[in-house]
């Protein structure tokens, strides 16, 4: 099989795993608007958590499959394990997206709304 090949049975894996329609993940991937970090990663998120409920197999054996399967080594495998996604804030005003030190320091609040509520 060529690389495109696997690719495309890839992109058809987060097709389901998304319940994105599979044309838009290729169209997005031909454009290049795809992060494919971030797709393997979900991949090896979700082939990891399967492969576990099973309980036919051990953590260090999986690991080893998968990192046959994507072609990356071990410690990249686990870094898609354990990494939690990153939580988004946004103001409750405009809907500004804010790190989360903005949105706890001005109570979910963008910095120019409350610039707006300032009276002189």
């Amino acid at each position: 099989m060529s690389d495109a090949q696997i690719y495309d049975l890839y992109a058809q894996k987060i097709s389901d795993i998304t319940n994105i329609p599979y044309p838009y993940i290729i169209a997005l991937r031909d454009n290049g608007l795809l992060n494919q970090k971030e797709a393997r990663d979900k991949l090896i998120r979700y082939d990891y958590w399967k492969l576990m409920k099973t309980n036919k197999f051990t953590h260090n054996q999986i690991l080893e499959k998968l990192s046959g399967i994507y072609d990356v080594n071990k410690r990249k495998i686990l870094y898609a394990i354990k990494v939690k996604p990153k939580r988004v804030y946004y103001c409750r005003q405009c809907g500004l997206q804010l790190s989360k030190v903005k949105y706890m320091r001005n109570d979910g609040i963008c910095d120019k709304c409350i610039s707006k509520q300032i009276k002189l």
